[in-house]
């Protein structure tokens, strides 16, 4: 009976911390962030909305500007209402199911980490794929390399069976090279230091194995811890800020093994390669016996040939060419041999500096061990209090769980005002489009009447042109008469009919003068009656002129 009612306390708790880490914006960053995101959008919007311009041009500028920002907003809002929306979804009908295991499988799936909090998702993301983010308690980076699905444990493992063929290799090298190494005893002697050096390499390795299935039970310790002081909510500072002194000490530590290990790593690449040299040497000197052999049965064979042929001076001296040539050669593998020698003396040298470092690595490894168990008995001493403060916060996830109700109908209210100032938006856009097409039609027509108007303004500046040039051309004609007047004048005695007939002209002159003034309607006909009319007058000055002209002439001839 206890046991059953410690499961349902359990489930409880777990369904409260999971419902709470879910609608809650004190504890969940995204939704607390998307409601400020939509809190500051609606009072942009409204900003942009209540704006009016002094005039009605001005209006329509605003709106075309605006336009293209007040459509993003409505599209922003669409996207955070589905947001909230499918995220309102997902939670109640993971809470319906009200399954333990189903919480367990997902929070071990996010990587067992409680405080995980799903990012903002995007138009491409369903509610079933939202993706993770932290939000306390990190782990230490050596961890997921070292300690992940037995990585470390499988490639210290790889690393045995490398070293072992490689030492197997130089076994059998050294057992087919018997005869070298009984001629150079050097040989021997490195070989003995590779094996033990070999053989205590894989020694760290398997306490490295050790360490890491202990640095595996901490961290699944650190994890049960962690599940727990999560479910205590934001009250537990204190408790936090211990657990991440503790992690910050695993993380310490962990840096150093993984450190030692990679220093182990490093030496045991070193030895390999220097097992790979002192092999490659041991087949030099297989080869350089029995070089040497062949040349100095070459040596022989010669002497034997030159005691023979004695007679022949040439041959000879051939043949001591080639002795003293063979004897360079001899000389030449010797000092090989030598230099050999030195190469394998240097290596059983940094074999044994390579091992005194491996010893000191051991010491570092158990150091670090003995750390990390005192760590963990800290954290079993951390448990207890956890579980005391744990029951005082239930009462804080309950008033929690009433506030996100509230919180919820506030929101869900605010959502219709919003769809309610989003409907007004879009009315009042299209009776803004409506005005607008209205305007772009009336800009049309008045542009089409300035055309027009000017048009007939080009046609009135021409007719004035010319009407001007005429005008100037009467009064030329009206000056040119004044002259005659003055001649008639001198001739009044003699020409009492010219005058009165240039009075009249004159008075005809001025009449037309004034029906020019009067209207432009008749200025063109006026003008045509009045060159007629000066035409006719000129005829008839013409002929007084001759009249006067043949009078003068008969009085002077009488």
């Amino acid at each position: 009976m206890d046991s059953h009612k410690l499961r349902k306390m359990q489930s409880r708790k777990s369904h409260s911390w999971w419902w709470d880490s879910h609608i809650s914006p004190k504890n969940s960053k995204w939704l607390a962030e998307n409601l400020e995101e939509m809190d500051k959008s609606v009072k942009l919007m409204l900003k942009l909305i209540e704006d009016d311009g002094d005039s009605f041009a001005k209006k329509a500028e605003m709106y075309y500007e605006r336009r293209p920002e007040l459509v993003s907003r409505v599209e922003e809002f669409y996207r955070m209402y589905r947001s909230l929306a499918e995220r309102y979804d997902n939670v109640t009908g993971e809470l319906r199911k009200n399954i333990p295991s189903d919480l367990q499988s997902q929070n071990s799936g996010n990587g067992s980490d409680y405080g995980s909090e799903p990012m903002t998702p995007s138009p491409e993301q369903t509610p079933e794929h939202k993706p993770a983010r932290r939000k306390s308690f990190h782990r230490a980076a050596g961890f997921d390399v070292f300690l992940g699905s037995g990585g470390g444990s499988s490639d210290l493992s790889r690393k045995c069976s490398s070293g072992g063929s490689s030492s197997s290799s130089s076994d059998s090298g050294s057992e087919s090279d018997n005869d070298a190494s009984v001629t150079h005893p050097g040989l021997e002697n490195g070989n003995g230091q590779h094996d033990e050096l070999q053989h205590r390499i894989l020694k760290l390795e398997e306490e490295l194995v050790i360490a890491n299935e202990k640095l595996r039970a901490s961290e699944e310790e650190i994890r049960r811890l962690n599940s727990e002081v999560e479910t205590a909510g934001s009250d537990n500072e204190l408790l936090c800020s211990r657990i991440l002194e503790l992690e910050e000490a695993f993380l310490v530590s962990n840096k150093r093994l993984h450190t030692s290990e990679e220093e182990a790593t490093r030496m045991k690449n070193e030895s390999e390669t220097l097992c790979d040299t002192i092999s490659g040497l041991e087949n030099e000197l297989v080869y350089v016996p029995k070089k040497l052999q062949v040349s100095e049965e070459e040596v022989v064979i010669l002497r034997v040939e030159l005691e023979k042929n004695r007679a022949s001076e040439e041959q000879v001296l051939e043949r001591e060419a080639r002795i003293s040539v063979l004897e360079s050669e001899i000389l030449d593998h010797q000092r090989t041999i030598e230099e050999l020698t030195m190469s394998l003396k240097q290596s059983s040298l940094e074999n044994a500096e390579l091992k005194a470092a491996v010893l000191g690595h051991k010491t570092t490894i158990d150091r670090l061990t003995a750390e990390v168990n005192r760590i963990s008995e800290r954290f079993s001493e951390d448990v207890q209090d956890v579980q005391a403060e744990t029951t005082d916060c239930k009462h804080a996830i309950e008033e929690l769980k009433r506030a996100i109700s509230d919180i919820c109908a506030k929101r869900s209210q605010e959502m219709t005002e919003l769809e309610a100032v989003i409907s007004e938006s879009t009315n009042a856009r299209v009776i803004l489009e409506a005005k607008a097409k209205q305007l772009e039609m009336e800009n049309t027509e008045k542009d089409k009447r300035v055309e027009e108007l000017n048009r007939n303004l080009d046609t009135l500046m021409t007719e004035r042109d010319e009407l001007r040039a005429r005008a100037e051309s009467l009064q030329c004609v009206e000056r040119h008469l004044e002259q005659l007047h003055r001649e008639h004048a001198r001739l009044i005695s003699e020409a009492e009919e010219a005058r009165k007939a240039c009075e009249g002209m004159r008075g005809r002159v001025a009449e037309l003068e004034e029906t020019v003034l009067d209207g432009a309607e008749g200025k063109r006909e006026a003008i045509r009656q009045l060159c007629m009319s000066l035409e006719h007058y000129r005829d008839g000055y013409r002929r007084l002129c001759q009249a006067i002209v043949h009078k003068r002439t008969a009085v002077i001839a009488s």
